[in-house]
C-alpha cells in the first residue's frame, strides 16, 4: 500500500474578510497613489497591461506581493500570468493560500441579501426618494 504526499497543500478560505486580513489586501485607491502606484481603477485593482509595473515595485520593495483573482469569486495569493486581475497585498505572503467565497454555504443569501440592496437603491432612484 503506498501513498503520495501533495507538496503544495493550500489552504482554502471561504470568507473575503478573513482572506484580506490575512494577505493585506490593498485596495484603497489613495493608499496605492500614497505608496507610488497609479492604479487604474476605483477598486485598486490591476489589469493585464500593468503587470510589469507591479511585478517591478514588488521586486524592489519586498513587502509587497500580488495577488491574482483568476475568476469570479476565487483569489490565489501569488502572481498567475494570465489574463487575471491583479491586486497589491501586503502581508502574508503564503503562495498556497487561495480564497473562493462561492464556496462558502452562506453564499447565496449573501448573494441574494447584495442583490436585493441594489435593486430597492434603484428603485428609490426611480421614484425619486433620493
Amino acid at each position: 500500500m503506498g501513498a503520495t504526499v501533495n507538496p503544495k497543500h493550500a489552504e482554502l478560505i471561504l470568507h473575503m474578510e478573513k482572506f484580506v486580513h490575512r494577505v493585506g489586501l490593498i485596495y484603497d485607491y489613495d493608499e496605492l497613489w500614497w505608496i507610488g502606484l497609479k492604479p487604474r481603477s476605483l477598486s485598486g485593482s490591476f489589469g493585464p497591461r500593468c503587470c510589469v509595473e507591479l511585478i517591478q515595485f514588488c521586486a524592489e520593495n519586498r513587502d509587497y506581493h500580488i495577488v491574482s483573482s483568476v475568476s469570479p469569486g476565487r483569489y490565489i495569493n501569488r502572481y498567475e500570468p494570465g489574463d487575471h486581475i491583479y491586486f497589491l497585498a501586503n502581508g502574508d505572503n503564503s503562495p498556497n493560500l487561495i480564497l473562493n467565497h462561492t464556496l462558502d454555504p452562506e453564499w447565496p443569501l449573501i448573494a441574494e441579501d447584495a442583490i436585493s440592496a441594489a435593486l430597492a437603491e434603484l428603485d428609490d432612484i426611480k421614484d425619486r426618494n433620493k
